[in-house]
C-alpha cells in the first residue's frame, strides 16, 4: 500500500493538501482514495512568511502521511480517521450498554457503575485517541485505589462485607470491572476505531479464590423449617435453586409454559439458559414442584416479583444466621448446594454436568474439588494432641 502526499489547486491562489491511497484503503466503513488534511499552502508565495508558512505546512503534511502509511501498515484494510479518533469513548461505552436488553438490571447496573468510575477517573471526556496502553494501565490503577461508588440513597451500590469495613473496592470486584473495561476497548479496537489493542501487554490484575460456600444436606433442612422476615417468592426460590440446580437468573425468568407434569415421569422444565442459551430439560422433585405452587397462566411469572437487588444478600443473611449457620451465604450457594449433595449422594459427574447445564464437565468438578476440601478438614479433626 502506498501513501502519497498530493496538491489540488484551489481558485484563490492556494493549493489545498491531501493524501492519496492505492490501492483505496477503507475509513469509517467506505471505501476511498483520498483524505484531505485541510492544510492549504500558498501556490506563489511571495514573502518570506509565505514560504515559511509553505515549508512547515508541507512538514506537517509529510508528518502526517508517514503515520497514515505507518497505521496502513498495522491495519492494512483501512485507518483512522480524524473524526473517529476525536469520537467520544465514553458515549461509544454508554452505547454498549443500551445494547445489553437481554441483561438483568444487576448486571446492567454493575456496567453503568464502570463507566461512572470511568467518567471519574477521566474527567467526564474522553477520546479515542486518548486511549493508549498508558491510559489501560492508570485505569487499572485507579480501580485498585478508588473507594466503591455511591447509589442514590448514599448507600454503597455493593454491600460491604464485615469488618475491617473497606474504604476501597474489593480486589475481585476491581478485577471485574477491568475485565469488563477491557473487552469494551477490544469492541472499540474490532469497530476500527483503535489502530491497535492497547490492552494487549497490560498486566491484568490478580483475583483472590474466594470461599465457595454451600450448605450441607442437614444445614438445608434446618434452613426450610426456619421462619424469618424472607419474602416469601425469595425464599421459595432459594429452596428451588437448592433442589433443581438453577441459577437466579433462570429462576427470575422461568414462566409457566416451561412447566410440563406427565403423570408417568413427573414435573420437568423446559427452558433456555440465560447465561449460555442452551435449552435444558429438566426433571424436578415433587418437592420442588410444591414450591412453585398454583398453576397460573403460560406467560406468568412463576416467581412473582423477583428480582435481584442489593436487598437479597441481606434477607438470605438473616435467614441463614437466624437458622444458626454463621458462614457468609449468598443465593448462589444453593446451586453449589445442589451440586454438592449430587455428589455425596453418589451422581456421577456427568449427570450432574447436564442437569446444571454446564458445558464443560471441568465447570462440574469444581463442586468435587469442594467436596475434597471438606473431606481434608474433617480429617485434621481428629488429632493425638
Amino acid at each position: 500500500m502506498k501513501v502519497n502526499l498530493r496538491e489540488k489547486k484551489l481558485k484563490n491562489g492556494r493549493r489545498s493538501l491531501y493524501l492519496d491511497f492505492y490501492p483505496p484503503v477503507i475509513a469509517d466503513g467506505k471505501q476511498t482514495r483520498r483524505e484531505f488534511l485541510t492544510l492549504y499552502i500558498h501556490e506563489k508565495p511571495k514573502t518570506e512568511l509565505e514560504r515559511a508558512h509553505n515549508k512547515e505546512t508541507r512538514l506537517l503534511a509529510e508528518t502526517i502521511r508517514s503515520k497514515r502509511q505507518l497505521d496502513l501498515q498495522a491495519n492494512p484494510h483501512g485507518f483512522i480517521s480524524r473524526r473517529r479518533k476525536n469520537a467520544d469513548f465514553l458515549d461509544f461505552f454508554r452505547k454498549l450498554i443500551g445494547q445489553k436488553q437481554n441483561y438483568s438490571k444487576a448486571a446492567v447496573a454493575t456496567w453503568e457503575t464502570i463507566l461512572n468510575h470511568l467518567t471519574d477517573f477521566c474527567g467526564g471526556t474522553c477520546a479515542f485517541s486518548q486511549i493508549d496502553a498508558s491510559f489501560v494501565e492508570r485505569f487499572r490503577d485507579y480501580l485498585l485505589t478508588c473507594e466503591p461508588r455511591k447509589s442514590k440513597t448514599g448507600k454503597p451500590l455493593a454491600r460491604p462485607r464485615k469488618p475491617p469495613k473497606r474504604t476501597t473496592l474489593a480486589l475481585n470486584t476491581a478485577k471485574s470491572y477491568f475485565e469488563r473495561f477491557v473487552s469494551v476497548v477490544r469492541k472499540a479496537r474490532e469497530e476500527n476505531y483503535l489502530s491497535s489493542d492497547p490492552t494487549a501487554k497490560v498486566a491484568r490484575i490478580k483475583a483472590t479464590t474466594p470461599p465457595r460456600e454451600f450448605l450441607l444436606i442437614d444445614e438445608l433442612q434446618t434452613l426450610a423449617k426456619t421462619p424469618c422476615d424472607v419474602p416469601n417468592n425469595l425464599r421459595r426460590a432459594a429452596l428451588f435453586s437448592a433442589l433443581t440446580g438453577l441459577r437466579h437468573s433462570d429462576i427470575v425468568n422461568l414462566t409457566w409454559a416451561c412447566v410440563r407434569h406427565n403423570p408417568a415421569s413427573g414435573t420437568t422444565l423446559n427452558l433456555m439458559i440465560k447465561k449460555t442459551g442452551e435449552h435444558l430439560i429438566l426433571p424436578i422433585s415433587d418437592e420442588a414442584r410444591e414450591l412453585l405452587g398454583d398453576a397460573a397462566k403460560p406467560s406468568e411469572q412463576v416467581f412473582k416479583g423477583l428480582e435481584y437487588d442489593a436487598m437479597t444478600s441481606v434477607y438470605v443473611e438473616r435467614w441463614t444466621k437466624a437458622a444458626g449457620i454463621v458462614r457468609h451465604i449468598t443465593f448462589h450457594a444453593f446451586r453449589r448446594t445442589f451440586a454438592t449433595a449430587q455428589i455425596t449422594l453418589g451422581t456421577d459427574l456427568f449427570t450432574i454436568q447436564k442437569m446444571l447445564g454446564h458445558s464443560d464437565i471441568r465447570q462440574t468438578q469444581i463442586y468435587a474439588h469442594l467436596l475434597d476440601a471438606k473431606k481434608k478438614e474433617a480429617a485434621n479433626k481428629i488429632t493425638l494432641k
